[in-house]
């Protein structure tokens, strides 16, 4: 058994270990190499030595790949925030072994460029990589049915420190809130669709495509003041295992002083009325699982939890 870095050539060595554990809902099940380059190798942060195989002859049987988590103004890598962003294992009686041995190169090259902690996945919007192929409208740690990864993880000094909720709904059972709050909101504010606008973020340019997202803003029909804004992307290709156009909301803002007046279930509520008219048949919304504010907001437009992922970390041993 051999461990070596990423060569350009190992891209369909590495889609056909992602295809042996593609039975996960959340988990884009036809990765190919063109899909891979475009989702992952093209990204401008990629680096080839963050990606590490175990090669058993001619044959790839585990891969990781560590990077790095986004800066807090979404404008240039984090490295003291390291990242496991990947880690794929034949089936296999030597499966826990070889991802030791991965988890430690993988680890190496973090310290070496100054991280002092990991996690697994990250938390978006700060995961560099494989939005769309794994975890849903967000990748966050890991899908809590992939019991073969958190098993590793645990057996590795990684500690679970949270979890995500996956809600779903179907806009063919859409109903829209309504009651004298919404109607009275309805006649003081409206709905603009602004999707036409460039990325706003070096981090959005490099997560989404120019046409990947849909955006609305709140507006105060007397003086004009956008109040909130709400912004939706297509979950491609990930969407593809469920036969359903699907959409991401990934972001939901209201000023501070109009917050708790109802706007945001307005806000939404009427952006997936726009959507369901423009062929969108599913919504995905995650969340910390400790945050009551979504979670009751999901309630009340009745988005259902579907799944849930648990998030890991891990401090470096750097001396």
């Amino acid at each position: 058994m051999q461990f070596r870095s990423f060569e350009n050539s190992d891209t369909p060595a590495i889609c056909d270990l992602w295809r042996q554990h593609s039975n996960l809902r959340g988990k884009y099940h036809g990765l190919n190499p063109v899909v891979f380059e475009r989702l992952v190798l093209s990204k401008t942060y990629f680096d080839p030595r963050g990606v590490w195989l175990a090669m058993e002859g001619d044959e790839a049987i585990g891969m990781v790949h560590a990077a790095f988590g986004i800066a807090e103004n979404q404008q240039g890598l984090d490295r003291q925030r390291g990242l496991i962003s990947q880690l794929l294992l034949r089936i296999g009686g030597q499966a826990d072994a070889v991802a030791t041995r991965l988890l430690e190169l993988a680890e190496q090259y973090l310290i070496q460029q100054g991280a002092a902690q990991v996690e697994f996945g990250g938390y978006f919007p700060v995961s560099p990589f494989y939005l769309g192929l794994y975890g849903g409208s967000r990748f966050v740690g890991v899908l809590a049915e992939d019991q073969r990864t958190c098993h590793v993880l645990a057996a590795n000094g990684y500690t679970a420190c949270g979890s995500v909720v996956i809600n779903h709904w179907r806009l063919g059972d859409f109903r829209q809130v309504v009651d004298r709050q919404q109607m009275l909101i309805g006649r003081s504010y409206g709905i603009e669709n602004v999707s036409e606008s460039h990325p706003q973020t070096w981090l959005q340019s490099c997560h989404y495509d120019a046409a990947s997202q849909k955006i609305f803003q709140l507006k105060e029909k007397r003086s004009g003041e956008t109040v909130g804004q709400v912004a939706f992307w297509e979950m491609e290709p990930l969407a593809e295992n469920w036969g359903q156009n699907a959409m991401g909301l990934v972001e939901l803002s209201i000023v501070p002083h109009c917050r708790r007046k109802g706007l945001a279930t307005y806000l939404v509520g009427e952006s997936l009325r726009q959507l369901k008219q423009s062929g969108i048949g599913l919504i995905e919304i995650q969340h910390v699982a400790t945050d009551e504010v979504v979670k009751a907001l999901c309630n009340k437009l009745d988005f259902r939890p579907i799944d849930s992922t648990v998030l890991w970390k891990k401090q470096l041993q750097t001396s």
